[in-house]
């Protein structure tokens, strides 16, 4: 009866989040333009000297952060432009010859090619592209030197206007102290803010809090043919990357792939986020069925209700912080649910197929409550991401461990060499778990890395290794078996199984990725974990016959 009582609970909590999640859902579909950026591209922008604009105490020192492949040599009534690539230089010739009457002369050497227009205004060049874009697309590449004060900064966004702004450096833009000045002109001049994907800047949580943000990703020149389209795809289906800074001649190609995931080249909208309506909603869900939860684990209601109400004041205590109240309720669901199916799966009356649904059941619950809690401006642009992670993953292992095998902790028992080993194999294993949860993971082999193009290649959005190579299999072979015998190595499995469910939460805590990708590479790493499972169940009874 008590958990009956606290599975009305939980599902209540749930249904509070659907508005959430199903805004959150249209938010990521309706955004399909791709914005692609060349470092060898004339659609970018050119170089222009600061005297133009500000007063002469600046004069003669490039502008910096406007970017072009060429240099402009301005003289009298003609423009020289110098470039560094031939492909461009010979696209510029033909769009000046074709669209205006200016005279041209242009002179080719080893490394620089030279076109000079003759007759011809700034103006002019501007209007057909071979300056800042006149229209949507110009950006800016600002860095945050000794020079950069409160006039520089004023100058910089009147006197350029851009589309965007791309902070360059460790820094950006008038951090520290100007901090509040540039946030203010980025929103009074409408200007969007790339967020460039593993780059990690000081300021950028200052600048992006009220700014519109684009996600970007690098594309380096040494990249071959053979990984750019995985990797443009990937970007775009896996992380909401919407612009790519393309180092090299790849425009082309890396076009082709945006189209072949089925997105365009154009201009990006923002990722916003939710009505705040639904995102209270989803508060008071998470809530509800948390206090469902704690019934399950606990006959004692009044803790309960303890709970309930610490966990409710703490939300109140937190508002004027509202994401951070979001973020506080969120690690509760990653590290409580776990917590409650290992308990459950621990208890002697429960059976395996009990189990193993609760931990399925449990782990995507607490998932979507993630999914509904995490869907502010911040966490779905990629701008704030959830803090306590690491706990969330080591937390319900350590717990694990301590279910099972609480018993034979005592001090005053002898601790043999079998139990000894395996203790240095859970802590091993747990250091390895732990290092490798990252975006960026330490110590990936070149074998690995195939393989995971293999299984990109075959599922598109591919499954989690610890998921379905491991952590199911084990899981689900170590319950069966600990049901029926209740032996030490098959508790052990158990505990090592835990990872699974752990790091399917932990997918649902990556804000960065569509919720439709999270719930496919769910579904397929339940899929083939439970094919692992069942060779693993029939590979451990043939070795007992």
């Amino acid at each position: 009866m008590r958990k009956k009582t606290a599975t009305i609970f939980i599902l209540s909590g749930l249904l509070l989040c659907v508005p959430s999640l199903s805004e959150r859902v249209l938010i990521e579909r309706e955004n399909r333009n791709v914005l692609l950026l060349s470092s060898e591209s004339n659609e970018l922008g050119h170089e222009k000297r600061l005297d133009e604009w500000v007063e002469n105490s600046y004069a003669g020192r490039w502008f910096p952060g406007v970017y072009s492949p060429f240099e402009e040599i301005h003289k009298d009534d003609s423009f020289t432009l110098i470039f560094s690539e031939r492909g461009l230089f010979k696209h510029a010739k033909e769009v000046l010859r074709i669209k205006t009457d200016y005279g041209l002369e242009y002179k080719e050497e080893e490394d620089s090619f030279y076109l000079k227009v003759k007759g011809a205004a700034w103006s002019d060049l501007k209007d057909m592209g071979m300056g800042l874009l006149p229209g949507e697309y110009s950006y800016v590449r600002p860095v945050n030197d000794e020079y950069v004060n409160e006039e520089f900064i004023r100058w910089y966004f009147e006197g350029v206007s851009p589309w965007g702004i791309i902070f360059k450096g460790s820094e950006v833009l008038g951090f520290p102290d100007n901090i509040e000045m540039v946030n203010s002109l980025l929103r009074e001049k409408n200007v969007k803010v790339f967020l460039t994907e593993f780059h990690y800047q000081r300021g950028f949580k200052d600048v992006s809090r009220k700014t519109e943000i684009v996600r970007l990703h690098s594309l380096p020149y040494d990249l071959e043919s053979g990984y750019l389209i995985p990797r443009v795809t990937r970007a775009l289906i896996e992380r909401k990357v919407r612009a790519f800074y393309i180092h090299g001649n790849k425009l082309s190609e890396v076009e082709e792939a945006v189209e072949k995931s089925g997105f365009v080249a154009g201009k990006p909208s923002p990722f916003r986020g939710v009505r705040k309506v639904n995102n209270i909603a989803a508060l008071i869900g998470a809530l509800v069925s948390l206090f469902g939860l704690f019934s399950w684990m606990t006959e004692k209601k009044i803790f309960s209700y303890v709970f309930f109400g610490a966990a409710l004041v703490s939300s109140l205590f937190f508002i004027a912080y509202f994401e951070s109240a979001l973020n506080f309720i969120a690690i509760f669901c990653a590290v409580l649910f776990p917590m409650a199916a290992i308990k459950n799966s621990a208890e002697v009356d429960t059976g395996f197929r009990e189990s193993a649904a609760v931990y399925i059941l449990f782990s995507l619950s607490a998932g979507l409550l993630i999914a509904a809690l995490s869907v502010t401006h911040g966490y779905l642009s990629g701008a704030r991401y959830l803090r306590g992670v690491k706990l969330s993953l080591a937390i319900p292992v350590i717990f694990a461990g301590w279910i099972f095998f609480k018993n034979r902790l005592k001090l005053e028992d002898t601790v043999k060499k079998g139990e000894a080993l395996l203790f240095l194999l859970f802590m091993g294993i747990m250091i390895v778990y732990l290092m490798r949860s990252s975006n960026i993971s330490s110590g990936v082999f070149s074998i690995e890395l195939r393989f995971r193009r293999l299984l990109e290649e075959i599922f598109i959005i591919r499954p989690r290794f610890k998921e379905f190579l491991w952590g199911y299999p084990l899981l689900f072979a170590g319950l069966y078996y600990y049901k029926k015998y209740s032996r030490d190595i098959y508790a052990f499995m158990v505990v090592m199984g835990t990872v699974a469910p752990v790091s399917v939460i932990n997918t649902f805590m990556h804000i960065h990725s569509p919720l439709t990708v999270q719930l496919v590479r769910t579904l397929w790493g339940l899929l083939l974990g439970a094919l692992f499972g069942v060779v693993l169940v029939k590979l451990i009874s043939t070795c007992q016959n």
